[in-house]
């Protein structure tokens, strides 16, 4: 889930490749890791965003809607909603020079 966030990952697919039900898998994944899968599949794209939203893309600094969609948030609201839960500040204040905490 780490070297491609941006896939789209399902639980459901995860679970099958592994011969276990969703729910198990979940609680598996939430007893090794402490979290649910979505929501590690989620930070993980928040991680990968961190690296979009300061690459210079053909001389221009890509949106954070093109960098929503890189990531594979069905959404730019739900996307800068996720960032800011996670990391304290929005996408843009990041990008500007903003630090975590």
């Amino acid at each position: 889930i780490d070297g491609d966030p941006i896939r789209t990952w399902r639980v459901s697919t995860l679970a099958a490749s592994v011969e276990l039900s969703p729910g198990r898998l979940n609680a598996l994944f939430r007893d090794a890791t402490g979290m649910s899968l979505k929501h590690f599949i989620v930070t993980a794209r928040l991680r990968h965003s961190l690296l979009l939203l300061k690459q210079d893309a053909d001389g221009r600094m890509p949106t954070v809607k093109e960098v929503s969609d890189a990531c594979g948030f069905s959404s730019q609201h739900f996307f800068s909603r996720q960032f800011s839960a996670c990391f304290g500040l929005g996408p843009l204040a990041y990008r500007n020079g903003g630090t975590f905490g």
